[in-house]
């Protein structure tokens, strides 16, 4: 997906159905999206009927303004248990930890944290959806990540979501500090 400001055109790709570009607040183009999807959508599922704005809100899975907190060591992990090498953006990370222990972040609920110049209140930790278990490249399910999280680990989380308490510029190396 790829959402153009000025234009205010979205364009869609997937590898099962011809790329698409609309307009989503014009009616008409409404339309062609809610025919673009539905055969993409599973047979059992509730049909797409539209497509809702959120003003003035990041699009999270939370119902306060988040970012996410991932650790590829966690990642390394899981795939080890799984037997296959996971992409990162199956899980839709904001942020990617490198370093300390496989699943730490779960140990950071209810703190702070500092990343450079940007702090961070740790929230709560993610229960993961369906979409984990679909390939990135080409949007097919093709690893059960729940079950494997749930038999390896008595519970289907991964990652951390966190509160910004200031906001600032995050660069590749930036350590992670503890308060």
């Amino acid at each position: 997906a790829k959402f153009d400001d000025d234009t205010e055109i979205l364009e869609l790709h997937h590898p099962d159905a011809n790329s698409l570009s609309f307009r989503p607040n014009i009616k008409k183009d409404l339309q062609k999206f809610i025919d673009w999807i539905g055969p993409l959508c599973p047979e059992n599922g509730p049909d797409p009927v539209s497509l809702y704005r959120a003003d003035n809100r990041g699009s999270t899975d939370t119902e306060y303004p988040s970012i996410s907190l991932l650790s590829l060591n966690s990642l390394h992990e899981l795939s080890k248990k799984i037997g296959a090498d996971l992409d990162p953006r199956r899980f839709r990370g904001n942020i990617w930890l490198s370093g300390g222990k496989p699943f730490e972040e779960f140990n950071w609920v209810d703190q702070e944290i500092a990343i450079g110049n940007v702090r961070l209140k740790v929230v709560e930790r993610i229960e993961r959806c369906n979409a984990t278990k679909a390939n990135p490249i080409n949007g097919k399910k093709d690893i059960d990540t729940l079950m494997s999280l749930q038999s390896n680990y008595g519970h289907k989380d991964f990652g951390v979501y966190c509160e910004v308490l200031t906001s600032g510029r995050l660069s590749c190396g930036d350590q992670l500090i503890l308060s």
